[in-house]
């Protein structure tokens, strides 16, 4: 603990360095999801104390990432440091924002999600180039429908939740779904 000591230098600066672990959330748009890029930013200051008595400042343009632990599923594009001087009732509030932009890496979803739907689409579409007199048409277009049904499962538990706009991959996903209904249907009438 002796490293997280306040440091009072002889001209009145003080520097208190303190260990800490901050979670926080960030809205996010998914529309292109698993290929999206996010931007989050986090504002420290204090509303206690004005800017005579706590000044805040960054030492420079970007984040200190030397303690950075790579991350599975995003990458870290870009950090922005600034200060801010904020003025409430004639008195100023000193800021510190950070804005962190982030890339998920769509290796995972690409592999074990596009993939699999892009095979079971394909084979829907041969499931129509199969002649009506094959006995198995409509058993192949029932699998093929249900696996449908399974991967839209699927994309609905690995999409995070979002109430602002729904992603594209669910949006394309549901089209095939639709055209395979109405096919079996018509196969059987």
């Amino acid at each position: 603990m002796k490293d997280y000591r306040a440091i009072i230098h002889s001209d009145g600066k003080v520097k208190y360095q303190f260990p800490s672990s901050i979670r926080t959330s960030c809205k996010i748009d998914v529309f292109h999801f698993p290929f999206d890029s996010q931007s989050c930013r986090l504002v420290f200051g204090s509303w206690i104390y004005t800017g005579t008595e706590v000044n805040i400042v960054n030492k420079s343009a970007t984040m200190d990432m030397s303690s950075y632990v790579d991350n599975t599923e995003w990458a870290v594009v870009r950090t922005d440091a600034m200060s801010v001087i904020n003025y409430y009732d004639n008195q100023t509030y000193p800021t510190f924002e950070c804005v962190l932009k982030l890339r998920r890496k769509p290796l995972f979803y690409v592999m074990n999600l596009l993939f699999p739907c892009f095979v079971v689409s394909f084979m829907a579409a041969l499931g129509f180039v199969l002649p009506p007199e094959a006995g198995e048409k409509v058993n192949l277009q029932i699998t093929i429908l249900l696996s449908l049904a399974v991967f839209q499962l699927v994309i609905v538990n690995m999409i995070p939740a979002s109430g602002e706009k729904a992603p594209l991959l669910g949006l394309l996903k549901k089209n095939p779904l639709s055209v395979k209904n109405r096919a079996i249907i018509l196969m059987k009438l």
